[in-house]
């Protein structure tokens, strides 16, 4: 009779468990957009993401209520492109707690004088208070292109800015002893060698309009005191 009794409660238990998983798989697909994307395998001490013409407009108080503490704005590329929302909106952070950077991508068309020099032209000496993060728009690892980019970012050390290459660390003998890396990439192994770390290009920011999809994402390697030293605020 025992085993009789307890076959009769198989069938009721399987259905408990099937009705368990389809309740975690229903709340997790209502509750997925309103999760800001994290970094896998670390906690974060701060989130960023990049802002660019192609976004729309972003209500800036709300991402900042949304635990984003810093923006980083595409700006130029080589000598003739100027990314049409920087202006805005660098003024739009201007009435908040987030931190702002100025993303340049090096061009292998262009000399560092006339990267330089379109910088200055079109966005000024305000450029954030994040390192000014320099992305290659060459897939090129010749020794030209980058004995000229070593030459750019010397030259804006020399005028006071912190810079940051969207480039592997092993690199770092090549470039001044200051400069910073930023790692891309699923998974960050080596914290120590990355100033930042963007985590995905295709993240999601809660309740804020225009950054439900496809949003590239960064997150400071460092601990939160640092960020707070180094950079600014926090929001969350």
């Amino acid at each position: 009779m025992a085993v009789h009794f307890q076959h009769r409660l198989t069938l009721p238990a399987i259905m408990v468990c099937l009705l368990l998983v389809f309740i975690g798989l229903g709340y997790a697909m209502v509750r997925y957009p309103t999760e800001t994307t994290q970094p896998q395998g670390m906690t974060p001490s701060a989130l960023g993401v990049q802002l660019n013409q192609n976004v729309g407009y972003v209500d800036m108080h709300q991402l900042q209520n949304s635990n984003i503490s810093f923006v980083y704005l595409m700006g130029t590329q080589g000598r003739s492109y100027f990314d049409n929302s920087y202006l805005t909106f660098r003024s739009q952070l201007l009435g908040t707690k987030m931190a702002f950077g100025t993303i340049i991508k090096y061009s292998d068309q262009s000399t560092s004088r006339q990267h330089y020099r379109f910088l200055r032209e079109t966005i000024g000496q305000d450029v954030g208070t994040l390192p000014i993060l320099i992305e290659l728009a060459s897939s090129s690892r010749s020794y030209h292109y980058l004995s000229s980019l070593r030459r750019f970012t010397r030259h804006l050390q020399a005028h006071h800015h912190r810079i940051m290459l969207a480039l592997s660390a092993r690199y770092r003998g090549f470039f001044p002893a200051e400069t910073r890396f930023l790692w891309a990439g699923s998974r960050l192994s080596n914290r120590s060698q990355y100033a930042f770390w963007q985590y995905t290009n295709n993240g999601h920011v809660s309740r804020v309009a225009n950054l439900d999809k496809q949003v590239t994402m960064y997150t400071y390697t460092g601990t939160s005191l640092q960020y707070k030293e180094r950079y600014g605020q926090l929001t969350q």
